[in-house]
């Protein structure tokens, strides 16, 4: 008996941290607000317009800088203050999904872009022409993350023979980094 209540001890001793973590996730979660399109800063209305003309917006969420930090990397040089307020906006457009943050003042701080079955850069055409001779690409995708200072992509193409199937991942130039099967 005496064990069986211990085990109850240890057992609700355990579970209270990790209530309180989800509580916590949960409230967090919370306070993310959704916007209208009427209703987002012009600057960042006029940003979004400029930069992905070709992509319907889905959704618009005023985050708090805790989620900002959580969800986002963020730049020590970058460092928000408790006192900003940021944008996701949620778009998508022809095989194209595109998440991106912005500032009030309707500067993008970053983005995340993946588009499906995109047009292939000519250096990856040329090294699968020379390397995977008589494979035909199967499907191929790019994740982009862009900031007002770089863009870092990967592409990742997939192709297949026969029944030997190959996943090839490409940095942002073009240039091959590895295989996978």
């Amino acid at each position: 008996m005496k064990t069986l209540k211990a085990f109850r001890l240890l057992l609700l001793l355990f579970a209270l941290p990790a209530l309180y973590v989800a509580a916590q996730d949960e409230e967090t979660i919370l306070k993310a607000e959704r916007v209208k399109k009427e209703n987002l800063p012009p600057e960042i209305l006029a940003d979004f317009q400029k930069r992905f003309p070709n992509v319907s917006l889905n959704q618009i969420m005023k985050i708090p800088t805790g989620l900002y930090k959580r969800d986002w990397q963020v730049d020590e040089e970058n460092k928000p203050s408790l006192q900003d307020e940021y944008y996701t906006l949620s778009m998508t457009g022809d095989k194209l999904d595109i998440e991106a943050l912005y500032d009030r003042s309707g500067h993008l701080i970053r983005a995340r872009e993946r588009a499906i079955d995109a047009k292939l850069p000519e250096s990856i055409g040329m090294y699968l022409a020379d390397h995977y001779s008589g494979y035909k690409v199967v499907k191929d995708k790019v994740h982009q993350l862009i900031s007002p200072k770089k863009i870092k992509a990967e592409w990742e193409v997939m192709v297949v023979k026969d029944n030997d199937f190959r996943r090839l991942f490409f940095d942002k130039d073009g240039k091959f980094v590895k295989e996978r099967k």
